[in-house]
């Protein structure tokens, strides 16, 4: 409708460093790492509350069945679970090398009953059920396919396909729900279907939105299923 809406605070905050968002149950939820919170927003962006005690709150996911976000507060090496009124449920992880712990998590992707976290700094993505039990992990530190080396944005498409936005080779990697890397597209440069820094990642009916950061703008692709 070429028409847009600013939002520069909720409630009495003013954002400071808003860096992760996401949608579910007509609430939007907003991640501001510079405050050290967490605030859930109404359809019409009036805010319902404010979840604080963040060392660094970075990505959000929201898992429409059990009616949960998940927040990955980074600084912490942890993992935090709210119901939709924002009371806090349980806690994943604490700094570590094991499955179920974590090494600066960021971003996370919630899709199919399995929650996916980008345990940024361990090189490597770890999966979880809905209760926060680990399932799988995937990814190891390198440039090779299929290795990561400065992993950001999470995203699932329709059949399930995991992508990561990989920072350092410029380059969106495709794995299948065990982990197994499938392929990769893109490459340095500033061309259409070229990445300088890509970070966070989206799909929205097949559509995959990826933040081409250092460019300065948002490119679309579209992810074509096997005929069923």
């Amino acid at each position: 409708r070429k028409r847009y809406r600013q939002l520069n605070g909720a409630g009495p905050d003013r954002f400071a460093t808003p860096i992760g968002v996401a949608l579910g149950s007509n609430r939007l939820f907003v991640a501001d790492a510079g405050l050290g919170k967490v605030f859930i927003l109404d359809r019409g962006f009036e805010t319902l509350s404010t979840i604080g005690g963040f060392q660094r709150p970075t990505g959000l996911a929201f898992d429409p069945n059990h009616l949960r976000l998940f927040v990955s507060d980074t600084r912490a090496h942890r993992v935090e679970a709210y119901d939709l009124s924002g009371e806090h449920e349980f806690t994943l992880g604490g700094r570590g090398e094991q499955h179920g712990q974590f090494n600066y998590p960021s971003h996370l992707a919630f899709s199919n009953e399995r929650l996916f976290v980008n345990d940024t700094l361990n090189f490597r993505v770890q999966v979880f059920d809905p209760g926060g039990r680990h399932l799988t992990t995937f990814g190891k530190h390198g440039s090779g396919s299929g290795h990561l080396g400065q992993s950001k944005g999470l995203a699932v498409d329709s059949d399930g396909h995991v992508y990561v936005a990989d920072a350092l080779s410029n380059q969106i990697q495709i794995f299948d729900q065990n982990g197994i890397f499938l392929l990769g597209f893109g490459d340095g440069g500033n061309g259409p279907g070229s990445f300088q820094m890509p970070a966070g990642l989206a799909i929205w009916d097949d559509e995959i939105y990826v933040a081409d950061s250092h460019n300065r703008r948002v490119q679309v692709f579209r992810y074509l299923p096997e005929a069923r």
